[in-house]
């Protein structure tokens, strides 16, 4: 039995609206959230974190009101761009051309703070990257 949904950016966003609408309707039975994603002031966000029928009733799906960043935003900076999580400016050719064999140059371009474009190597990375990082809590949590 799923007691666990972790939401990973936009697409994860929507599905944790699904789910919660189903917890609410008494079509899957209470589980926990995690929902992974720097944006977390859209309409969408708003609409998750917030979603309720009474005040007097907690979020059906539990934790989902809380969003964690993969990354630490101040750190990547407001680029927010994907190469910069993994190579310094000056970072050694060897460095830079083991990143160019791992990721076309489209993807190191990429502003992470507006989403990962479904580019599932690039959430797969950054996922991996904070794991013991800005997601660490996620991890022990669960």
């Amino acid at each position: 039995m799923i007691n666990l949904f972790i939401g990973i950016g936009g697409t994860g966003q929507h599905a944790a609206l699904a789910i919660t609408r189903l917890i609410r309707l008494g079509a899957l039975p209470p589980m926990k959230g995690r929902i992974i994603d720097a944006e977390d002031k859209s309409n969408l966000a708003t609409r998750l974190q917030t979603y309720t029928v009474s005040n007097l009733l907690p979020h059906p799906l539990e934790g989902a009101d809380t969003f964690y960043p993969p990354f630490d935003k101040d750190k990547l900076g407001e680029a927010g761009v994907f190469q910069d999580l993994f190579l310094a400016r000056h970072a050694p050719p060897e460095e830079r051309e083991l990143f160019e064999l791992f990721f076309p140059a489209e993807d190191a371009g990429l502003n992470l703070n507006q989403g990962m474009y479904g580019r599932p190597s690039v959430g797969a990375t950054v996922l991996t990257y904070s794991m013991r990082g800005a997601l660490a809590e996620i991890f022990r949590s669960v």
